[in-house]
């Protein structure tokens, strides 16, 4: 690897030059440099620059190809602080280049801790965007390139993105008062090192790149390649055109989506009558721009979400959980957001949805999922009765669950005990405290009937045996 001393030595000038006559403005993603060229004179553009070979020579076009943006310039290095002395040599390296090419330099540096990948994509955005924010810029330049693209795609297909997921990276993504652009994604990494390398540019590797501890790394070096293997041909030009039709895609739902918001729209209430005649994908992105209005930063997880839409039009209340104090609620005709001091939410009885957590005003959650994996540890007894409940749904009359709080009057019959008792004595024999009696949720059938109460065995009608067809498991977390 060169020191600093052969990095001096070359003519960075030239490597600027040369990079714009191998790379034209042309060549470039066109929506990022249409949104760069309309951009105000004036404004400071942030350049990320972590070292590595796409973001030096996003360096080097830039100034090729607006210099008469370069005094706007700032030059952003974020250093994790993860690889000892070779963060360190990053850090300097682009300092370097700040230097060599007299723009305002500004670093920021992480915990020194790999959480995961998420994590410290998160931490580097963050500072991105506090840095955009403090100099009032209106474009953050980032290196993302067209190999890029198929590895997000590959990692978002396995969380079971939708087209905003997987049509990732954008050339173009607004973030409030500026936007990310990244000119880069009609260009291969294999070609970016081609050229950086003809023009006699240098880089710097980060070596915890070819480290296999993080998912993205091993797209790149086991499952694309193999991939490729497999087709007989590249895949990063391909993986880029269907990124650009669902990011087409995407934006025609959006512009639908926008147009129905607003006759939609009733104070803080959302109409959902209408809902019901329009494609679903059309109702997700609905629902994502009013609850960013109404609840910034909240949304349902995937099942929620999807049981929600599948239910939309019932007339039967559905609930979903945001945190354990809001909650969106959806009746057949409008959907609201609930909070824990709204009189309106109550602790209604509620259903419970297969695979989604609900959360309750006092504390706790349940979640219902279906178990297939063998009964012997449910025969033998081996549950802690506080957190979990194995229920037969072989003899109800609908596999259709509910939740509500106590209410007087409530009976129940515990798997094991002679017959049905009041449950207020149940928990008075078991010295239950008060405060707890609340805020336990009870689980319902959909007849009414107490099936069970965290902290007792199951209901005697739902008791899992030998042959029993349909087990769901109940997990409550207080």
């Amino acid at each position: 690897m060169l020191g600093f001393g052969e990095i001096s030595k070359i003519s960075w000038g030239d490597c600027v030059l040369r990079a714009g006559e191998q790379l034209s403005i042309q060549s470039l993603d066109g929506k990022a440099t249409g949104f760069l060229k309309d951009a105000p004179l004036g404004s400071p553009w942030i350049l990320a620059c972590s070292g590595g070979a796409d973001s030096v020579l996003l360096l080097l076009l830039a100034l090729c190809h607006y210099p008469e943006r370069r005094q706007s310039f700032v030059l952003v290095h974020f250093n994790h602080a993860l690889r000892e002395e070779e963060s360190e040599a990053d850090e300097d390296f682009v300092r370097f280049l700040g230097n060599e090419f007299d723009l305002e330099f500004v670093v920021g540096h992480g915990k020194s801790v790999a959480d995961d990948e998420s994590s410290l994509r998160n931490e580097r955005l963050a500072f991105l965007r506090q840095v955009a924010e403090e100099r009032s810029a209106t474009v953050v330049l980032q290196g993302h390139q067209e190999d890029d693209v198929v590895e997000t795609l590959l990692w978002r297909l396995a969380r079971g993105a939708g087209l905003p997921g997987l049509s990732a990276p954008r050339p173009v993504r607004l973030a409030g008062e500026f936007a990310f652009v990244r000119p880069l994604l009609t260009v291969s990494r294999k070609k970016v090192r081609r050229i950086l390398t003809e023009v006699g540019a240098f880089w710097r590797e980060d070596e915890s790149n070819s480290s296999l501890q993080y998912l993205r790394n091993r797209l790149r070096a086991q499952t694309i390649p193999r991939w490729i293997e497999d087709l007989g041909r590249e895949v990063s030009s391909s993986a880029g055109r269907s990124r650009r039709l669902l990011e087409e895609a995407d934006e025609a739902l959006e512009q639908w989506a926008q147009r129905v918001f607003r006759e939609c729209l009733q104070g803080e209430e959302l109409e959902i009558a209408g809902l019901g005649c329009i494609p679903r994908a059309v109702t997700r992105k609905v629902l994502a721009l009013w609850m960013n209005e109404i609840v910034p930063g909240r949304f349902p997880d995937a099942n929620s979400l999807d049981h929600l839409l599948a239910n939309l039009s019932a007339s039967e209340t559905h609930k979903v959980s945001l945190s354990d104090c809001e909650w969106l609620e959806s009746d057949g005709t409008k959907m609201r957001i609930l909070r824990a001091n709204d009189y309106r939410y109550i602790w209604a009885k509620v259903r419970l949805q297969e695979g989604c957590h609900m959360f309750f005003p006092d504390g706790g959650s349940l979640l219902l999922q279906n178990h297939d994996s063998g009964l012997d540890k449910i025969l033998g007894g081996e549950i802690d009765q506080n957190h979990e409940a194995f229920l037969s749904l072989d003899d109800l009359k609908s596999e259709k669950l509910f939740a509500r709080k106590r209410e007087p009057g409530d009976r129940f019959h515990p798997l094991g005990s002679p017959g049905e008792r009041k449950l207020k004595d149940i928990f008075i024999d078991a010295k239950v405290p008060l405060q707890v009696r609340d805020g336990l949720p009870l689980v319902l059938d959909s007849e009414g009937e107490i099936l069970w109460v965290p902290g007792f065995a199951p209901s005697e009608k739902a008791k899992v045996k030998a042959d029993s067809a349909r087990v769901i498991r109940l997990t409550y977390e207080p």
